[in-house]
């Protein structure tokens, strides 16, 4: 008899490529973070290591939260979605050196030890020197939630946004409770304003009390020509009165704005920044179909 064949299955089943491996991210996170001096985060690695089988975000979206306990239950301050992946941090806080470290690797850059950095978000031996790989294309959702990131932590996501371009397609930003301020603010507005980021459609920025009125001035001179934006949620981040207002009816205004959802509950716009807000923006704005305003004082 002649030599059993394959299966056609056999045969067509390939390694990943490397922009598209979990595996390989992780390992490269890993690294990095070792570099700095720095161990390696349980939530990153559920998310990139864990579920492969059973969950259609494997791979596609990393989920970090601080304040669940380890496996991803637990209360969070997000209305949804858990069920799709990755999951809690333990005790230990996903921190600005793991943020950065976790955004070269996405990069597809390399951190090499040179100096020792200290920031707002720890003190890290080490520093980035960074040459060119592959970017991890894969990624389509980035959630931090209650992760003390600061602006230190901020920085690298918006040089994400920035520099990823057309080959890292990341749809969905979620940095619920991070501790960012204008600092923050003003680097992910200028990553996402015209002729920047092209691929993100919803960025909720929710319980960033930290942000303030000055922190969303700062966003919105970014935001304010960015044509891609669908959904922009800033619940509790204490925007107030006439400045807030006219701040965020600057993006409603742009001729070009896809914004089509608006959530800006539990913030103190009051009358004055309702108006500013509504006049121009809103008037001259043909996008927005849902506005959330509850708890506003108006």
């Amino acid at each position: 008899g002649g030599k059993a064949k394959k299966s056609k299955k056999e045969t067509s089943k390939k390694p990943p490529e490397p922009s598209a491996d979990p595996l390989l991210l992780f390992s490269t996170y890993a690294t990095h973070c070792k570099i700095i001096g720095l161990e390696p985060h349980d939530a990153v690695r559920q998310s990139l290591t864990a579920h492969a089988h059973d969950n259609p975000h494997y791979g596609k979206q990393i989920l970090i939260s601080s304040s669940s306990s380890s496996g991803g239950g637990g209360a969070t301050p997000s209305t949804g979605d858990n069920e799709h992946g990755g999951g809690g941090g333990g005790t230990i806080p996903f921190t600005a050196g793991n943020c950065r470290a976790l955004a070269t690797a996405i990069l597809g850059k390399c951190l090499t030890a040179a100096t020792t950095t200290t920031t707002s978000g720890g003190t890290e031996s080490g520093t980035a020197s960074q040459k060119s790989g592959t970017i991890y294309t894969a990624l389509k959702e980035l959630r931090l939630w209650q992760c003390p990131i600061g602006d230190d932590g901020v920085l690298p996501i918006a040089e994400l946004l920035r520099l990823g371009g057309a080959e890292l397609q990341m749809s969905f930003l979620e940095l619920m409770a991070v501790g960012m301020t204008h600092v923050g603010a003003k680097a992910l507005g200028r990553s996402l304003m015209c002729g920047m980021n092209r691929s993100l459609v919803s960025l909720n920025l929710d319980f960033n009390a930290t942000l303030g009125t000055e922190g969303v001035i700062a966003l919105c001179h970014g935001l304010r020509t960015n044509s891609t934006l669908k959904k922009i949620s800033l619940k509790r981040c204490n925007i107030t009165g006439r400045a807030g207002g006219k701040a965020m009816g600057e993006i409603l205004s742009f001729p070009k704005s896809s914004l089509s959802t608006l959530d800006l509950t539990g913030n103190r716009l009051n009358g004055d920044g309702l108006h500013a807000l509504c006049f121009p923006g809103l008037l001259q704005n043909t996008s927005l179909v849902t506005l959330h305003l509850p708890d506003n004082n108006v």
